[in-house]
């Protein structure tokens, strides 16, 4: 639990990047593509795994405080032309 609070900590100081802490269910078939994704050096990895955790995950849950904006975020994300920083 407390690496949760650190990546809550981390994820609110960049809420104008929309960055979220989340936490899915998937198949673990699903992971093994996700992993798969993240193992490669190509430069839209990191959102291309995102774009199959939304597409495939069974439940997404947030912190409960944040709750509201983060899934306003989710719903957002990937979008880099949102990233002030890009």
């Amino acid at each position: 639990m407390k690496q949760f609070t650190m990546f809550t900590l981390r994820a609110n100081l960049n809420r104008q990047r929309h960055a979220v802490v989340y936490v899915v269910t998937l198949e673990d078939a699903d992971v093994k593509i996700v992993e798969g994704f993240l193992k490669g050096d190509k430069k839209d990895a990191y959102i291309k795994a995102l774009e199959f955790i939304q597409k495939r995950a069974h439940t997404i849950g947030y912190p409960d405080a944040y709750k509201t904006s983060y899934a306003a975020s989710w719903d957002m994300i990937p979008n880099p032309k949102l990233d002030p920083w890009r």
